[in-house]
This record gives structure tokens, sequence and C-alpha cells, in this order.
């Protein structure tokens, strides 16, 4: 099977306290905006998704008195493979740039997903899913200013 996607989203940013010991006031919350577009492939045994996040508007703002905040362009692909009839395991890599090229770095991600079948008769009839230790890897090609 094979498909493409779209969409439209608002993601929000909220602020507290920032717990690097610098007093910050004017806390915000800001609401970034971007287009998610995609494609996969998807047999019985394999799946691949390839995907892209392009933010529109206003891509930096103001958090609070001491730190700004950025919407990311985010390009990645994830692939899949069907173990059994009970077992998936996944991997994914991406790669992000902002706009100040502060945050620009890729990350990889890899998990292994075990369907449980259930066990009361009280619980849904659908298996619950169990995710084994996924892990993440996130190396930055920039740097933090404060």
């Amino acid at each position: 099977m094979y498909g493409v996607y779209g969409g439209y989203d608002t993601r929000e940013m909220g602020t507290g306290s920032a717990d690097t010991g610098v007093t910050v006031t004017d806390s915000k919350t800001v609401d970034f905006q971007q287009f998610a577009v995609g494609a996969e492939a998807v047999s019985n045994q394999w799946s691949i998704h390839a995907y892209a996040l392009i933010p529109t508007g206003t891509t930096e703002k103001q958090l609070n008195s001491h730190y700004e905040g950025g919407a990311l362009d985010t390009v990645g692909v994830d692939a899949g493979y069907q173990i059994n009839d009970k077992t998936k395991a996944t991997a994914g890599y991406y790669h992000q740039n902002g706009d100040l090229g502060e945050a620009d770095g890729s990350g990889a991600s890899a998990a292994l997903a075990y369907d449980i079948p259930t066990i009361s008769p009280l619980a849904s009839k659908s298996p619950m899913t169990m995710l084994l230790k996924p892990v993440s890897w996130q190396p930055s090609t920039g740097h933090s200013a404060i």
C-alpha cells in the first residue's frame, strides 16, 4: 500500500521559571504553526515513512525576559519491520534546522514493540502494545548561548 498525507497544526510552547539559575520575568505562552507532508509505503512485513515539517508565519518568538523559542524545519524517515505477528522493530532518522542555526542537528531513534494479549475479561478485546526500551540519539551541531 502506498500513501501520501498532509496537514496543518498549531504547536503551543509555554514557559515557566528557568532551571539554569537565571531569573526570568514576563513568561509567555506562544504558538507556532506548521505544515506536515509525507509519503509512505507499507506491506505486511515492511513499512517506510518519509516526512517533512515546515514552519509557517513567525518562527522565532520571545518566551520570557531572557529566552527565545523557535520552530524547526524537520525532514525525516522511519522504517519498520514486522518480525512476527506480535513484534515490530522500527528505526528512524531526522534532521532539523532553525532560523538562527542554533538548534541545527540530527537524531535517530529505534524501538521494539510487542503486542501483549488482553488478560482480563473486563478489559478491551484489543491487544495492548508495549514499547520496549526506545532509544534516541541526538547529536547537536549548534551551540547554546545564555
